[in-house]
């Protein structure tokens, strides 16, 4: 906050100073027009005077009570962004009054609140229409994932002179986020055999028992309940609806991600870490699957599947950070006794050693089926003696250093 005051004094200092000096330009040519008088005087006399008069009355331009809307192009109706995508900014901006304005100059910033080092300042300048309205666009730099905020849109104007400042602002505050950069993974060699080697009867999951959490909506049967039937979705489409619910049976999948900041090398591998879990989100999205995630800070989200239940997943992932005390071991333990037995628990860590072979061990003891994306990094070697840990406890293992590589290695190539 300093130097912002310092700034503002500074402003205030210079400001003062070239009002001393109008003054000391009017009584000038006010005691020349006394003392010596004349045409020569008198003409002087007028035009300082007219000068310092269109100068002062710039101080009522309409900039301090300028109005304006803050619009975006190309983001969605949740006010949501794709990864590493400009934003396209337009700005529609109406100055009141009458007071004539040369030009005026706009400067915009957008803040990123999870990254506070990440700040861009955009600086225009127009020319006010004939109704003084003004209308002006620019894009962003590409933004990584995160929460930005758009600060107070200042106006500046000056006199033809630039010899006085103006300034107003605009409290345009708006908010996007941007989400977390996901690959298409086509093809999961793990999570066909999973869900085939558990519901490989489409008879067991016919009869299984139903929960009474409606999953959705479908066709009616006949045969079902006079309970099932719903009656809303029967009234707006003409046709016979019943309620679906989930079953007990259906595949679950939980996707935990490590946030502990000591595991991780750099705020690059973290980022990967968390593409990697949006990305295996969006392939269980596609897929159909019943999924729940978990950071290792103690947010856990229970397994479901919906276009609700999926963005919700993908909002939390926007914001979601490093720290400093949160093992995935101790978080899990918390949760595990929530997640359906036989569900496929994928956990995305750079974190090797003693404490994730315990961790899977007890996953198994819970009767639930673990798997283990590594985060690598390149001055890391692979650790084979790592691999060949968990293929002898019967757990799968895949090593990436960058998300490009999730959809070749999921494919088939494990580690």
């Amino acid at each position: 906050m300093r130097p912002n005051v310092t700034g503002a004094k500074m402003r205030r200092r210079t400001a003062n100073k070239k009002v001393w000096m109008m003054g000391f330009i009017f009584m000038s040519s006010l005691f020349f027009l006394l003392f010596q008088g004349g045409k020569l005087a008198n003409m002087l006399f007028l035009i300082v005077t007219l000068l310092i008069l269109y100068i002062s009355l710039g101080k009522w331009s309409g900039v301090r009570a300028a109005k304006g809307t803050r619009t975006f192009v190309n983001v969605n109706e949740n006010d949501t962004l794709a990864h590493d995508t400009k934003l396209h900014v337009k700005v529609h901006i109406h100055i009141p009054g009458f007071w004539p304005i040369p030009y005026l100059m706009t400067k915009d910033g957008i803040r990123n609140l999870s990254n506070p080092s990440q700040f861009y300042t955009y600086d225009t300048t127009g020319v006010l229409g004939w109704n003084r309205n003004m209308e002006l666009e620019y894009k962003t730099a590409p933004l990584p994932r995160g929460v930005y905020v758009f600060d107070d849109m200042k106006c500046f104007t000056e006199d033809i002179f630039g010899f006085f400042q103006h300034e107003g602002s605009l409290s345009l505050h708006k908010q996007i986020k941007v989400l977390p950069k996901t690959v298409h993974v086509r093809k999961w060699t793990l999570a066909s055999l999973w869900s085939k080697g558990i519901y490989q009867h489409t008879a067991s999951i016919r009869h299984s028992k139903e929960t009474t959490q409606i999953d959705g909506v479908r066709d009616y049967v006949y045969g079902d309940k006079l309970s099932k039937i719903h009656w809303n979705m029967t009234a707006k489409t003409g046709n016979w609806k019943s309620k679906e619910f989930e079953r007990e049976s259906m595949p679950k999948m939980y996707v935990i991600l490590d946030v502990l900041q000591q595991n991780y090398v750099n705020d690059q591998q973290f980022e990967t870490a968390v593409s990697t879990a949006a990305s295996i989100l969006n392939y269980g999205h596609k897929q159909g699957l019943n999924q729940g995630l978990m950071t290792s800070n103690y947010h856990y989200f229970a397994a479901a599947r919906g276009e609700q239940h999926y963005t919700r997943l993908l909002h939390h992932l926007i914001e979601v950070h490093t720290q400093e005390q949160c093992s995935v071991r101790t978080s899990l333990e918390t949760y595990w006794k929530d997640m359906t037995k036989d569900s496929l628990v994928i956990i995305v860590s750079p974190q090797k050693g003693e404490d994730m072979v315990k961790l899977f061990t007890q996953l198994k003891m819970q009767r639930l089926f673990g798997c283990h994306i590594v985060m690598e990094h390149h001055e890391q070697k692979q650790d084979a003696e790592w691999r060949t840990t968990l293929e002898q406890m019967g757990t799968y293992s895949y090593a990436i250093e960058n998300v490009e590589q999730l959809p070749q290695v999921l494919g088939g190539a494990s580690i």
